[in-house]
């Protein structure tokens, strides 16, 4: 029955770990199908479980070590922290992503325990599988670089099946270093050892030639590094550093080479380099204001670009800061970011998840296996989640799905494989888990009407969206309007609704929409839209306020300052039309178009 249960949820597994596939174009985004993809397939392994667990005869034993408990007080404190969370509904797709893929966590460690690399077991499928889809994810994005097959980015030369080259990267990243370390680490004696030695290497290979076509720098820091930290257990070249003097000129010799390798990297794209220091210097803003408990779980995004534009209101800031100046949504450094949401709480919690995982697990002496075959393992994985870790600093790899269940899935395997000892120890007798077998359902039951419910709201919406880029905004605002109850909390959707409203003239209706989305996300194209119905009613105060808002989280850009100047120009306000209009004709601005030499023109035909 265990061998079975195990393959049923290794076949749950890899159903996961294939989200990157998932594309829709009948919703909004292929992120939003994904997350419906990965719920979805959370439901299918719950009621598996649930249901094992009703017709279960014996008791078991609830094992949890220090990585299981860390991991479940991040957790615990996430959801705790956002009932104290303005503008954040308590169920919401973050934290009901986090609670699946925590699930997941613990079902990878069950399918993990007693590894074997000389016959087929479902750790050994789980890691092929992963490989597998490694590779194919390589190809394409070597396709796509070539335009080959049919294989074609829109904005970027490589992404994968993300649309974006850093969700890409952050996806391959962690993958390169375990296929790498497997392929060094194992002896292709068994049928099990070849088919993995040589998946493993196929899948290095293939992204080797594919991660430098993303141009992420991070990325490529953090596979040099992880690639080092195997290479020194491989060839245990700590034996060459005894002495203090060896020691001592190694981590000189390192400390140089790491400086020249960021100063090479950063002179490749300094805009990019800058730009990310620049969020890094706002989001301090947030984390003096809330340091302890942060400013609350998936906030980070609804409030960035307000702190931004009181950090240019404050004071004159430099020509190069208002130049790199951008939306943002992402903090471009996991660590900050979960500072900035969660305090220094949740940011403790996160780092010692990762330095548990990777510095506390060790080699388990097992009877049954030699330690170099639990090393092949072990050491490729925590250099993996090194990987992951330091393209952290740089990206935002737990802010997208399909990289957080790359994450989970190397914490759960290390989890198994790298801890001995349990902190603690429950027994379930069989009532117990019949009970949590039956709530297991009934939850499961309610969740999935609601998913269902929302999963047609968000196919409306891609309908209401599609309408409403080809200006038939009557039947776009008929299908948002339809599906306000379900998705009034989605400050996207708030956006799209109030934004096809003011494109309507319907503008007292977009006011109430954009003013509630106005609570949950900082958009600058938000308060433009703001502004425009404002201006249609005749309040040209608040217009103002709006625009120059727009205008100020974004200062290179020509169109909201545009916008403003022709404000002035309707509200007779000659003296702030005049001070604009100059500043519009002498800016340069940050991407250099034909919209910008019509809208310059036309200022200074105005000013004639």
């Amino acid at each position: 029955m265990l061998k079975y249960n195990k393959i049923i949820i290794s076949i749950c597994l890899i159903l996961l770990l294939g989200t990157a596939f998932v594309t829709s174009n009948k919703l909004i985004s292929n992120e939003a199908a994904r997350t419906f993809y990965v719920e979805f397939v959370s439901v299918i392994t719950i009621i598996f479980i649930s249901i094992n667990f009703i017709a279960r005869k014996k008791p078991f034993l609830l094992k949890l070590n220090i990585l299981d408990i860390l991991i479940l007080g991040y957790v615990a404190y996430s959801i705790i922290r956002l009932f104290f969370t303005p503008y954040v509904p308590i169920i919401n797709d973050r934290i009901i992503v986090l609670v699946f893929l925590t699930l997941f966590y613990f079902c990878i460690k069950f399918v993990s325990l007693k590894p074997n690399l000389k016959s087929i077991t479902p750790i050994s499928i789980l890691i092929i599988s992963f490989f597998i889809i490694g590779t194919l994810q390589a190809i394409i994005g070597i396709f796509q670089a070539h335009n080959l097959f049919g294989f074609y980015s829109h904005y970027f030369l490589t992404t994968g099946t993300f649309g974006n080259p850093s969700y890409y990267s952050g996806f391959l990243t962690p993958i390169f270093p375990l296929a790498f370390g497997l392929y060094i680490f194992t002896e292709p004696k068994s049928l099990n050892e070849k088919i993995i030695k040589y998946t493993s290497l196929i899948c290095f290979l293939s992204i080797l030639f594919a991660l430098p076509l993303t141009k992420i720098r991070g990325d490529w820091v953090a596979i040099l590094i992880a690639t080092v930290f195997i290479l020194f257990y491989k060839y245990n070249l700590k034996k060459y550093f005894h002495s203090f003097t060896k020691k001592f000129v190694l981590v000189i010799v390192s400390f140089i080479l790491v400086l020249s390798l960021f100063y090479g990297l950063y002179n490749i794209r300094p805009d990019s380099a800058f730009g990310r220091l620049l969020i890094w210097k706002v989001s301090s803003e947030m984390v003096k204001e809330n340091p302890v408990f942060g400013i609350g779980f998936g906030r980070y995004s609804q409030v960035y670009n307000n702190y931004q534009a009181n950090y240019f209101a404050e004071k004159e800031r430099t020509e190069y800061e208002k130049y790199v100046a951008d939306n943002v949504r992402h903090a471009h450094n996991e660590y900050i970011q979960h500072f900035a949401e969660l305090g220094i709480v949740g940011l403790l919690l996160l780092i010692a998840i990762i330095y548990t995982s990777i510095f506390k697990s060790k080699i388990i002496i097992n009877k049954n296996y030699s330690p170099s075959v639990q090393s092949g393992f072990l050491i490729p994985l925590k250099a993996a989640a090194i990987a992951i870790s330091i393209s952290a600093f740089f990206a935002f790899p737990f802010q997208i799905i399909s990289n957080q269940i790359n994450f989970i899935l190397l914490l759960g395997i290390i989890s198994a494989l790298g801890f001995k000892h349990n902190i603690t120890t429950s027994s379930i007798n069989v009532r117990a888990a019949k009970i949590i077998g039956a709530l297991g359902l009934i939850i499961t039951s309610w969740f999935t009407v609601e998913l269902y419910e929302k999963f047609e709201a968000n196919k409306k919406w891609g309908i209401a969206y599609y309408f409403s880029s080809i200006r038939i905004y009557e039947n776009a605002i008929e299908n948002y309007e339809s599906i306000y109850s379900v998705l009034q909390h989605d400050p996207e959707y708030l956006l799209n609704y109030g934004g096809t409203l003011s494109l309507a003239g319907r503008n007292t209706e977009a006011i109430d929409i954009l003013e509630k989305c106005k609570k949950k996300s900082s958009a600058s194209n938000l308060y433009i839209l703001l502004a425009n119905s404002y201006k249609e009613l005749k309040n040209f105060k608040l217009a103002e306020i709006n625009y120059l808002h727009a205008s100020t989280i974004l200062p290179s850009r020509l169109y909201p300052k545009y916008l403003l100047a022709k404000l002035y120009k309707v509200s007779n306000d000659e003296v702030k039309f005049s001070r604009i209009a100059f500043d519009i004709i002498n800016s340069d601005a940050k991407f250099h178009s034909i919209a910008e030499k019509q809208i310059k023109n036309e200022i200074k035909s105005l000013l004639k």
